[in-house]
């Protein structure tokens, strides 16, 4: 619901985690281009507060900072230390996938 992107959207997002479904709710709760957009996300098991900033580094480059909080839900709770590593490692794995996303549009537009 909501105009996609922009605060107050709402969307449902469905991945599949190696053959495991993973719904997640998505509502965008801030967003000033180009440099800034924040948004929650719900699903089973926790939510988190993610916080995106884009800085102009030139060259037609960017760096992307993003921060992240999460909490979990449920036996999830006491078991969300063990899985801080690997939060970080599949948010740092979505990142690069963009990056890589990116760059290869880039190099299409420019080629």
């Amino acid at each position: 619901s909501g105009e996609d992107g922009q605060p107050g959207a709402v969307a449902e997002l469905v991945y599949d985690e190696n053959g495991r479904k993973v719904k997640l709710i998505e509502t965008i709760t801030e967003r000033r281009e180009p440099h800034f957009m924040a948004g929650t996300y719900e699903s089973d098991i926790g939510n988190a507060l993610i916080v995106n900033h884009f800085e102009d580094i030139g060259e037609g480059r960017t760096r992307w900072i993003m921060y992240g909080n999460h909490s979990f839900k449920g036996i999830f709770r006491f078991l969300g230390i063990f899985f801080a590593g690997s939060v970080r490692r599949r948010n740092e794995e979505l990142m690069n996938n963009f990056k890589l996303f990116a760059e290869t549009r880039q190099a299409e537009r420019a080629g």
